[in-house]
């Protein structure tokens, strides 16, 4: 729904948007003919330009703000347990930092838990981490803008909401500021 439109495409008008399920159903009901393009990501992707199938767009090729990735818990959550949140603050951006600086480890991992030949985890990775997960994880305040706009066309609440309403920051500021990422990134 955010996409189309900047491929030229109204999604409402021109095509029949039907919900499948997850990635594998996705690519199921494509392969079966139930449908007649799917949104996939790999290894699934590689798996269906195998069978001839061919990509229409990459969404990650595409200008256009999303918040990818993120970590949810609540504010009370936040404030009673502020130490605990920075300790996963730091050990998050540390398995940030393994996956961007150790793309073998990474794609043996990957491996383990998705289905896929070594052409399918090799985009996997480049696809989910390198374009992806950013190597400081900032949430996209413009990213959650894209997702409070469509919202709001079905919930009136999510018009007047801001990107800053669901944003807690300090965490990964108070890291960024001590240095700790660029001491990060500069190790090896």
């Amino acid at each position: 729904m955010f996409v189309l439109p900047k491929l030229g495409i109204q999604p409402d008008k021109e095509l029949n948007i039907v919900q499948v399920g997850s990635v594998p159903s996705r690519f199921a009901a494509l392969v079966n003919g139930s449908v007649m393009g799917a949104l996939l990501i790999p290894p699934e992707t590689v798996k269906a330009k195998e069978l001839g199938y061919r990509v229409l767009s990459n969404f990650a090729d595409i200008d256009i703000a999303y918040q990818q990735n993120g970590v949810y818990t609540t504010r009370n959550l936040i404030n009673r347990k502020s130490d605990m949140m920075r300790r996963f603050a730091t050990a998050y951006s540390e398995g940030n930092h393994y996956i961007h600086t150790n793309p073998n480890g990474t794609q043996k991992i990957m491996r383990k838990y998705l289905q896929g030949d070594e052409k399918a985890i090799e985009e996997a990775y480049t696809e989910v981490v390198i374009k992806a997960t950013p190597k400081i994880p900032y949430p996209s305040k413009p990213g959650i803008q894209t997702l409070l706009n469509f919202i709001a066309k079905t919930t009136p609440e999510a018009a007047i909401a801001k990107p800053d309403d669901f944003i807690e920051a300090r965490f990964v500021k108070e890291l960024e500021d001590s240095g700790f990422y660029v001491r990060l990134y500069r190790e090896k």
